[in-house]
């Protein structure tokens, strides 16, 4: 930064603040101000209140400075402000020399600023004078209708000069010297026309020399148009569903094309074969997950954010969480979570006079409980202005998503995460960053207690797997890192699964009235025990669920990162550093994988073992899927019977089947479902 920006950074600290106050308010006259005109006397707050209140501004000065001038005669300073009221209030005041005002006023100011400024020189240093534009005499400001008016304030001053004077001063060597409202403008505006030209030049520059955005065309791959500098092909992607782009884009370019996130090079595959190489056979060079550039070291430490090593090393501490043996103890926490579901759908279902209701709140508290309780230990009844559950719920909640402020991470990542971290809701991460931590203490000072009876919850299995640790990589504020994990990638997701199930029933009655049926009959079969064993056993409601999740995945595509370049068996080569889009959205819609695709028809999975692999994955596939499938899959299982069991759903009256979801990120947010539900008998 050169001398001419860091004048302008202090300009803008010291005048900043009173300045854009002021004028936001309509309100340039302040008493200090007043004085600054009137200096040989105060005056009343009613002539303040005058001034902004519009009236005749020079006139009103004029009695100010008549009022001060004539102090000696009045007495006392009650006196003078009785003085200066009366004669504001006396209709016939004596017309007022508007020049000789002026005049006389410049006069005293000068001197004034004279006697200040030979002060000042004694206390500042030679190497601190004052210095500014030049500037030799103190002028009255005007604004563009005449009036007097000044945009100096009492703070403003006391940071320029201790208080020491009332206009604004630039420390450095030279002389005295006083920079008036014009000055600044037209300071300002050359600071605005410098900074014009450094962007058109970055711009230009960033476009010729920095971006590539021929690296697929020079590889005989189809590439998506048009593209743009900075933002590539994503500079409109908060208006649009981004699941839904790769099947518009594979009928334009095929299975295979490539574009252009920021200035990032993706390439799209929808062809199962290459499918199956990235991330099966050649899997040791797609080992990455996309991540994004941010400071907070706890996200950096989550296992869907690490890298090479360290993530097969944490992976291979964690998997053994998940195991039958492990899900099974935990079972007992999820049942007690699904009963309390189903009493707050009877609870919705008294305060709603038609018995229609929202779903997603209520869902998204039982998978806030089940989190809660599995993960941080914590045994408590959320509701739903709980902060466990407010703070659960800003965690999904991008400002920038719906913006065209979400372009920014695309085409500047690092800068925005350095300068705007609100870009992620790290209030609420440092909430449960908090939590775990101290979840974290409390459980290491009871392991150690003899009769410690252990809950088998995530946090007691994280922390058997780091006695057992001998790399050192999973840390306390690791464990606390695949916590919070834990909570991103089962909260939300695993609501959205049974709202849009709840939907799909409420669309479908008669798979719901034999999905209930064939429900009745599994828990006589386990003398009503609703447990592991039980939702395991269920092939209609795996069928129901399965079909819920191919038509509705958790999110429209994933990524995986090229960690060492490597040539597909199709010929095409993918350079270190690529990101491979998978649109899972598009895959489990396809038609040539699924008859009526677009239809929801349990059955279909039914006997299903020929399929492709690629055309259904809902938690990924290969080594780098989602760890706590199985988890998830036991907690929506759970939860759909405890709610077929005891209730029916129905499409509303008048409600549309047709469900709206979210824009600008590819995860698939349902929004605003409702449905009538009875209570069966």
């Amino acid at each position: 930064m050169n001398a001419l920006e860091l004048r302008f950074v202090w300009l803008l600290t010291v005048l900043g603040s009173d300045t854009l106050r002021a004028l936001a308010s309509n309100r340039l006259w302040s008493e200090d101000l007043l004085n600054d005109f009137v200096p040989s006397g105060r005056v009343s707050n009613r002539l303040v209140r005058s001034l902004n209140n519009k009236d005749d501004t020079a006139v009103a000065l004029a009695k100010a400075s008549s009022a001060s001038s004539s102090s000696a005669e009045v007495g006392t300073k009650d006196e003078k402000a009785e003085n200066v009221e009366l004669k504001a209030k006396n209709p016939e005041s004596p017309k007022v020399d508007l020049k000789n005002l002026e005049k006389e006023i410049n006069k005293k100011l000068q001197k004034q600023t004279e006697l200040e400024m030979q002060e000042l020189q004694k206390e500042l240093p030679a190497e601190a004078h004052p210095v500014g534009f030049a500037h030799s005499s103190v002028k009255i400001l005007r604004d563009p209708v005449g009036h007097p008016v000044g945009f100096v304030g009492e703070k403003m001053m006391s940071v320029a000069t201790k208080g020491k004077t009332r206009f604004p001063l630039i420390k450095g060597g030279g002389g005295h010297r006083v920079m008036d409202l014009s000055q600044f403008l037209w300071y300002v505006q050359g600071l605005v026309w410098a900074l014009l030209v450094v962007f058109l030049v970055y711009v230009v520059v960033d476009y010729t020399l920095w971006s590539d955005f021929s690296y697929w065309s020079r590889r005989g791959v189809p590439t998506r148009s048009p593209v743009l500098p900075f933002f590539g092909n994503s500079l409109l992607k908060w208006r649009r569903h981004l699941f839904l782009e790769p099947s518009e884009f594979i009928k334009q370019y095929g299975t295979i094309y490539g574009w252009f996130e920021g200035k990032v090079p993706w390439l799209t595959v929808a062809d199962p074969n290459a499918l199956k190489e990235i991330l099966i056979k050649d899997f040791d060079s797609f080992t990455d997950r996309q991540t994004f550039p941010t400071m907070k070291p706890y996200i950096r430490l989550m296992m869907s954010d690490l890298t090479g090593g360290d993530w097969k090393k944490v992976r291979s501490l964690v998997s053994p969480v998940f195991t039958s043996g492990k899900l099974k103890a935990m079972t007992p926490l999820v049942v007690k979570c699904a009963e309390r579901l189903r009493e707050n759908i009877k609870i919705a279902m008294r305060e709603s006079e038609s018995s229609v209701i929202e779903v997603k709140p209520i869902f998204s508290i039982y998978t806030s409980s089940v989190i809660a309780s599995c993960g941080f230990g914590l045994d408590t009844v959320l509701k739903v202005d709980d902060p466990f559950i407010v703070h659960g719920r800003a965690m999904f909640v991008n400002p920038l998503q719906t913006s065209i402020l979400s372009v920014l991470p695309l085409a500047f990542p690092r800068v925005v995460a350095r300068f705007l971290p609100h870009a992620f809701p790290f209030e609420s991460l440092q909430f449960f960053i908090d939590v775990g931590k101290q979840v974290v203490e409390n459980r290491k000072e009871e392991r150690v207690k003899e009769n410690y009876n252990s809950r088998k919850d995530f946090m007691d299995l994280l922390l058997d797997a780091q006695e057992k640790d001998d790399s050192g990589l999973l840390t306390d504020e690791c464990v606390v890192a695949q916590v919070i994990l834990f909570l991103l990638a089962g909260m939300d997701t695993t609501s959205n699964l049974l709202v849009m199930l709840v939907h799909e029933l409420a669309s479908h009655p008669d798979i719901q009235e034999k999905l209930f049926a064939q429900t009745k009959e599994k828990i006589r079969e386990h003398d009503g025990d609703i447990g592991y064993e039980m939702v395991h056993n269920f092939p209609m409601l795996e069928n129901v669920i399965n079909e819920t999740q191919r038509l509705w995945p958790a999110t429209g595509s994933v990524a995986r990162r090229c960690t060492q370049s490597k040539q597909l068996s199709n010929g095409i080569q993918i350079s270190q550093g690529t990101t491979i889009q998978i649109p899972i959205y598009h895959l489990q819609r396809n038609p040539e994988f699924w008859d009526d695709p677009n239809e929801f028809h349990p059955d279909r999975f039914q006997n299903n073992t020929e399929r492709n692999p690629v055309s259904f994955m809902p938690f990924g596939l290969g080594p780098r899927n989602c760890v706590g499938s199985r988890f998830a899959q036991l907690e929506s299982r759970l939860a759909a019977v405890h709610l077929i069991s005891k209730f029916k759903f129905s499409v509303s009256e008048g409600a549309t089947t047709r469900v709206e979801f979210s824009k600008g990120n590819t995860q698939l947010h349902p929004l605003g479902v409702r449905v009538r539900v009875e209570l069966r008998q």
